[in-house]
């Protein structure tokens, strides 16, 4: 399946200079559906890609979980997890607030000591 350009929401470069893109239908059916408040760090998401807290792998989803001290909804820190995805390209798969001090369990991929 191709993705037209209107079926990207943004693109920009993560914490390695990878490119990482929101497609429509990800922030639709899954952001929107079961995390709709993380709808306005949408754009927030997009310019702070680069500098997260932390990056966390996560061997289960085959995904690497940033942590952002951007937060909303009750939460102080953003989660967003960006996985190699059915496009062929680094994808947003999701996006959700976590409480502070909040560590998912895995190895840390980025500040690299």
């Amino acid at each position: 399946m191709r993705l037209r350009n209107r079926d990207i929401i943004w693109t920009t470069l993560d914490w390695e200079g990878r490119e990482v893109i929101l497609d429509r239908q990800t922030l639709k059916s899954h952001i929107l559906r079961y995390h709709h408040d993380m709808a306005f760090l949408v754009d927030t998401i997009k310019s702070g890609l680069a500098k997260p807290r932390v990056v966390i792998e996560n061997k289960k989803h085959k995904s690497d979980n940033a942590i952002y001290d951007f937060g909303f909804g009750g939460f102080p820190w953003t989660l967003v997890s960006v996985k190699y995805g059915w496009l062929k390209k680094r994808q947003v798969s999701t996006i959700y607030g976590i409480e502070k001090g909040y560590q998912p369990k895995g190895k840390i991929l980025w500040p690299k000591k």
